[in-house]
C-alpha cells in the first residue's frame, strides 16, 4: 500500500522535467527563463530519483531482481 501511495508523486515529477507542461512557452522564454526551466526540470528530476528509490525500498528483494532481470534481458535485444 505504501508503494503505491508514492506512484502519483513520481509520476508528477517525471511529469514536470518536461517544462512545457508547467510553464507557458508559445513565446520563446528568454536566456533567464530558460535557465529557470531548466533548474525546474533537474529539481523534479532529483524528487522523481528520490521518490523512486524510497519505492523500490519497499519492493521484496526477489520481485526486484525478476524486474532487474526482465529490464536487462529487454536490453539484451537492442
Amino acid at each position: 500500500r505504501r508503494a503505491r501511495e508514492k506512484i502519483p508523486a513520481i509520476v508528477e515529477y517525471v511529469s514536470g522535467v518536461d517544462y512545457n507542461t508547467y510553464f507557458d512557452t508559445l513565446v520563446t522564454p528568454s536566456a533567464k527563463q530558460e535557465a529557470e526551466f531548466s533548474t525546474y526540470s533537474l529539481q523534479c528530476l532529483a524528487a522523481a530519483r528520490s521518490e523512486l528509490t524510497a519505492f523500490l525500498a519497499l519492493m521484496p528483494p526477489e520481485e526486484l531482481q525478476a524486474a532487474q532481470s526482465q529490464a536487462n534481458a529487454f536490453r539484451g535485444r537492442r
